[in-house]
Order: structure tokens, then C-alpha cells, then sequence
């Protein structure tokens, strides 16, 4: 964006309008940073850019502009630039806002796609916001859930993480899964319920992590099926058996292997149902 100008000029706040199509949305500290101007001055001047006789529209720097305009201060030290198109407007204040992290996820994203409808390839945005592509199409998943979300995530009661989660599946399921998991509290387990509940939902049955029925049973059902294969091995005292010719013994052997094996399988049918659960 080329300067008209290196000067700094002192512009009347009067002909300074806000632009509004600014992406940011939230402007947080503007009491704090009012009071700062008036004692100690304005430590970077806005831009503007002239938009008709002796009027003036911000492009980057709205939140020292509203700063100014609460102050009640007469002018505003500006650097004008040459007029810009509404794409080059609108990347200028994303790349200001993003470097600053001063805009809620909700505000970048809906950025984010305002630029991709006006024609802008997500990996090319990124190098032009000095970006990753992943920062990219993070920002893109979480301005497609809803907006109910979307706020969680500007609140931080949803983790950014869980919330890329959600956004791989259509904003109704979504929706319905992040009712089933948002009074949950840890990221971990937030993430362990939606994946319960995600599993629940395409009519799957999951074992959760930590849970002491399920561990118990796992662990039963271990030792079982040792015991299985150790039984397995015992043919070699059959075999003895049946060369020496005791039959009683050998069928009283066999019967006793057998009771124990139907009682194994009960057991292990039994666990299973448990771990399933």
C-alpha cells in the first residue's frame, strides 16, 4: 500500500470515518489506551485514505482512531495512502490485526473468508498474512461451526483443538455433539467424551480411557485367555494317558479340561460384554 506521503499529518477527527467493513470486530483497552494518547501521545500514527473533499477513512490503526474519538482530542495524526481496492483493504487490516493478536478467532475467520470469496487462494493468503497454510484452513474450520461455537471458542470455554474436532463434521452434528460435551472440563477429556459420543452416534460402542470397570475387565479377560492357552498345552499328558491305556483317568482328565474350558469361555463372553460396554 503506497503512501501519498511520508509526512504525518494531524487530520480532524471529524472527517475521519471508520471503515466498515473492518474484519475486527472487538475493541478491547480503548479507556486504557485513550488515557495513554492524552498523557504521552499517539506512539504510531494511523493510515487513512482519502475517500472524497477532506474526508478520510481508516485502513489500519481503528482502535487508536476510537481511542481518539473518546478522548474527545480535535486531531488524529495520520498517514494517508493511496486508495486501495476493498481486497487490498481488507488483507492490510487482517495482516495489522493477526500480527498484533489482537482479534478474536471468530473476527479471523470470517476475515479469512471474506478474502477467500473475493478471490484469494488459501495458501497464497498465508503468505501474504505471513502465515502457515495450516493457520489457514484452521481459521476456515472454525468459522464453519456455528456461531454459538465459534463465540466458545473466543471465550476459551471450547478448546481450539476440540473445536477443529467438531468442524469435521456438517454444523447440525456439530452442533448436537458439542451439547453432549460442553459442560465437560480438561481438554483430554473433552476430547475423550466427543470421541464417545461420536462413536455413539454412527452406533458404535467405545471403551473410555480411565474407566475402572472397563480397565478391570480388560485385565480379566488378559489372564483368561492365558489360562486358555496354557490348557491348550495339556495334550502331552493326554497323549501320556492314552499310550498307558488309563481310560478312566483319561476320561476323568478330559472331562475335567472341559468343564474348565466351558467355564473360561463363559467368563470371557461375560468380560467382553463388560469391556464393550
Amino acid at each position: 500500500m503506497k503512501r501519498l506521503t511520508n509526512d504525518i499529518t494531524a487530520i480532524p477527527v471529524s472527517q475521519v470515518k471508520p471503515d466498515p467493513g473492518q474484519p475486527r470486530e472487538n475493541f478491547t483497552g480503548i479507556e486504557e489506551l485513550a488515557a495513554s494518547i492524552v498523557t504521552d501521545g499517539l506512539n504510531q500514527p494511523i493510515t487513512v485514505k482519502i475517500t472524497g473533499d477532506d474526508q478520510f477513512t481508516v485502513v489500519t490503526g481503528e482502535r487508536r482512531y476510537q481511542a481518539h474519538v473518546l478522548a474527545g482530542l480535535d486531531t488524529v495524526d495520520c498517514i494517508v495512502v493511496e486508495s486501495t481496492s476493498m481486497n487490498d483493504l481488507l488483507l492490510a487490516q487482517l495482516r495489522e490485526n493477526i500480527a498484533r493478536e489482537s482479534m478474536l478467532p471468530s473476527e479471523e475467520a470470517a476475515g479469512i473468508a471474506r478474502a477467500i470469496q473475493r478471490g484469494h487462494h488459501p495458501h497464497d493468503l498465508a503468505q501474504t498474512l505471513g502465515k502457515s497454510t495450516r493457520y489457514v484452513d484452521e481459521l476456515m474450520a472454525i468459522g464453519s461451526l456455528p456461531k454459538n461455537m465459534q463465540a466458545a471458542v473466543d471465550n476459551k470455554t471450547l478448546p481450539k483443538a476440540v473445536a477443529l474436532e467438531l468442524a469435521k463434521n456438517d454444523p447440525a452434528k456439530a452442533k448436537t455433539l458439542y451439547a453432549k460435551i460442553r459442560n465437560t472440563t480438561g481438554v483430554r477429556q473433552m476430547k475423550a467424551n466427543l470421541k464417545a459420543a461420536t462413536n455413539a452416534a454412527k452406533g458404535k460402542k467405545t471403551n473410555v480411557d480411565g474407566d475402572p470397570a472397563a480397565k478391570a475387565a480388560g485385565q480379566a479377560l488378559d489372564a483368561l485367555r492365558r489360562a486358555t492357552k496354557k490348557f491348550q498345552h495339556h495334550d502331552t499328558r493326554i497323549a501320556t494317558l492314552a499310550r498307558t491305556r488309563k481310560a478312566a483317568e483319561l476320561t476323568a482328565f478330559v472331562t475335567e479340561l472341559r468343564t474348565i474350558s466351558n467355564a473360561i469361555e463363559a467368563t470371557l463372553t461375560e468380560a467382553q460384554a463388560v469391556v464393550n460396554q
